[in-house]
């Protein structure tokens, strides 16, 4: 979605919405924000995209706080308050779902906390950084390799090198791959839930044996297409499913949830 998508959405989020606008169009840096709710600060282009679009869906009143502490320092990184504590992001104009992760909280339904979770698929680290954060007991993460360095910084950003384990595996795609079944032994897991995106990844998960499920407590699959295939996979496994939407429209990624959980 482009920064300048329209004034109708800038408009709901800042009272200077024109002159917001305009330094967008004139690529400005460091953008002078009046918001609606009174609060005013200094950000970057895509914060203020960000807090537009939070605005528009209605997802700033929750535990996302986009105003609670100064700007980052650290270039090409973001700060917000989520829940109680501060949180980092950086690199953010990497294909990402952050607001859907925070903002949304579209990953509740893995009801992560005191579960160990392998996630699959971990992009900047949105996703892991989510679950650690929401009190899971571990967090397994597996890095698709063209997003490993933006991962490994967003962890270290966030102080979390001691919380979350990032996979010297891959999934799919890497040098490195190992089979669901494998990842399961490695890492101990002989109960947890498991989050996993990616079209390849998909196609991998249906090639799998149905007996690899079985550590899984809950499953949550994004896709981008068809979904019968995958949920007639997860239901002969022994899972009920059900297709959750997702919260934002137009963004990169995936247009629902396939979910699961052991029956």
């Amino acid at each position: 979605m482009s920064l300048t998508k329209s004034s109708g959405m800038y408009k709901k989020a800042y009272k200077n919405y024109r002159h917001v606008l305009l330094d967008i169009a004139t690529k400005k840096e460091h953008i002078k924000i009046k918001a609606q709710n009174g609060k005013d600060s200094f950000w970057n282009r895509q914060k203020t995209y960000l807090y537009a679009l939070c605005a528009e869906n209605e997802l700033c009143n929750g535990n996302l706080d986009f105003f609670t502490f100064e700007n980052s320092i650290v270039p090409g990184c973001m700060n917000f308050k989520y829940k109680s504590g501060q949180l980092f992001m950086c690199n953010m104009d990497k294909e990402n779902d952050f607001l859907g992760t925070f903002g949304a909280d579209e990953y509740a339904f893995l009801k992560v906390e005191d579960e160990i979770v392998l996630d699959i698929g971990s992009k900047v680290g949105d996703s892991p950084i989510y679950f650690t954060l929401s009190e899971a007991k571990n967090v397994i993460s597996v890095p698709e390799e063209n997003y490993l360095d933006i991962l490994l910084k967003n962890i270290k950003a966030n102080d979390l090198e001691k919380r979350i384990i990032v996979s010297s595996a891959t999934y799919c795609g890497g040098n490195k791959d190992l089979s669901l079944k494998e990842l399961g032994v490695k890492y101990q897991i002989d109960s947890g839930v498991l989050k996993l995106n990616g079209k390849n990844s998909i196609n991998k998960l249906l090639s799998e044996d149905n007996e690899s499920f079985k550590i899984f407590k809950r499953i949550q699959i994004l896709i981008d297409g068809p979904s019968e295939e995958i949920v007639k996979k997860l239901q002969d496994a022994g899972f009920k499913t059900h297709i959750q939407p997702r919260t934002l429209k137009d963004i990169a990624g995936g247009t629902s949830f396939v979910c699961a959980e052991q029956q």
